[in-house]
C-alpha cells in the first residue's frame, strides 16, 4: 500500500511530535538501566517506567518519567554475622529531549556542599536526633566529581529540532522538586504504618535508610558559563554533568533540593558513579556511622513503642 505524500508528511510529523515528547528517551534510559541490572546481577533492583506523583499545588497526578531503586548491597546480605543498617538509593529520573535547545549553567563564586535527601523510620516517630543524615554526607559521592551550580538559562538555537519553549529545564527542575517531595512524605508515611503493624518485631526491620537522586537526563547541548579574567567576558564549555541546587517555594511547598542534570550520552558514565556510591555507602554501614544510627533507630522504637503500649493500655 502506497503512501500519499499528504499521509507521508502527517506521518513525519507525528513523528517528529513523538522524538519531542521524551518517550524514546525513557525508553533508551529504562532500557539501559534493565541491561545493568542483568548484567550486574542486581536483580534487587527495580526500574519503574511512568511512577506518579501528587502535585499539591494543582491537586493531580502527574507522571514522573523513571523511578529506580537499588539496594545498596547485595552478595553480602546472607553472609553477615552482625545487624548492619540498609540503604536503598532511589532515582527519580525526568527526561527531556530538546536537541534544538542548550542549557547553560553559571558557575558562581558561592560554595556548597550538595547532600541527596533521605528519610528513615527517625523520621516517622519524629526522633529528635536524624542521624541518618550523616550517610548523605559522606565524602566521596559523586557530587564531588562535578561543577556545584546555582543558576542556569535555557536558550532555542536551532528552531527545527526545538519545541519552541525555552522553559523545558525550569519545568523538569519543578517537577523534581514535587516528585522527590511526594516521595519523601510517602515513605515515611509507609515507615509509620509498618512500625504500627511490626510492633516488636521492628527492630530487625526498619533500620535502613532511604537516599534520593533526583536527575534529570537531556539530549541536547549543555555548556559550563564561567567569568573570565580578561574583560570580565564569559567562557563556554560544553559540559556534560552538573550538580544543581534548586530552591522551591509555593503555598504547598518550601524545598531545598540537590539534583543531576545529566546529558543523554553522559548518563552511562553517570550512571557509573552512582555504582561507586553504592560502595561507599555499603562500607559506612559497617562503621561508626552505621552503628550509630542502628543504636538510635532501637532507642526510638523503644520509645515509641513503650508510649503506644501506654496510651492504650486499657483500663480497669
Amino acid at each position: 500500500m502506497s503512501i500519499s505524500g499528504t499521509h507521508k508528511s502527517e506521518i513525519d510529523h507525528l513523528k517528529e511530535l513523538v522524538r519531542q515528547s521524551g518517550f524514546p528517551l525513557e525508553i533508551e534510559i529504562v532500557s539501559f538501566l534493565d541491561s545493568a541490572r542483568v548484567s550486574m546481577d542486581w536483580k534487587f533492583m527495580e526500574v519503574f517506567s511512568g511512577a506518579y506523583y501528587l502535585d499539591k499545588d494543582e491537586n493531580k497526578g502527574r507522571e514522573l518519567d523513571v523511578k529506580v531503586s537499588i539496594p545498596v548491597e547485595y552478595e553480602e546480605e546472607q553472609k553477615r554475622k552482625q545487624f548492619v543498617p540498609g540503604i536503598f538509593l532511589r532515582l527519580l529520573i525526568q527526561c527531556k529531549s530538546v536537541p534544538g535547545n542548550v542549557w547553560v549553567f553559571f558557575r558562581t563564586p558561592q560554595e556548597f556542599f550538595p547532600r541527596p535527601q533521605c528519610a528513615s523510620v527517625l523520621d516517622s516517630l519524629e526522633w529528635s536526633l536524624r542521624s541518618h543524615w550523616d550517610f548523605s554526607l559522606l565524602p566521596g559521592l559523586h557530587y564531588e566529581k562535578v561543577p556545584k551550580i546555582t543558576l542556569y538559562d535555557e536558550y532555542i538555537l536551532d528552531k527545527n529540532k526545538s519545541n519552541k519553549r525555552d522553559d523545558n529545564l525550569f519545568e523538569a527542575v519543578i517537577s523534581l522538586v514535587k516528585a522527590t517531595s511526594y516521595e519523601l512524605e510517602s515513605t515515611v508515611q509507609a515507615l509509620m504504618n509498618d512500625v504500627d503493624a511490626w510492633g516488636d518485631d521492628a527492630y530487625n526491620v526498619l533500620d535502613f535508610v532511604i537516599l534520593f537522586y533526583p536527575t534529570v537526563v537531556f539530549d541536547g547541548k549543555m555548556f559550563l558559563a564561567e567569568k573570565t579574567e580578561e574583560y570580565g567576558e564569559l567562557n563556554l564549555t560544553p559540559i556534560d554533568h552538573v550538580c544543581l541546587f534548586s530552591s522551591y517555594l509555593s503555598a504547598s511547598y518550601d524545598m531545598k533540593l540537590y539534583m543531576d542534570i545529566v546529558q543523554r550520552e553522559a548518563f552511562e558514565s553517570f550512571f557509573s558513579n552512582i555504582v561507586e556510591d553504592t560502595k561507599v555507602l555499603w562500607g559506612a554501614t559497617k562503621s561508626k556511622i552505621g552503628t550509630k544510627f542502628r543504636k538510635e533507630v532501637i532507642k526510638a522504637l523503644r520509645w515509641y513503642l513503650t508510649k503506644k503500649r501506654v496510651r492504650y493500655k486499657p483500663t480497669q
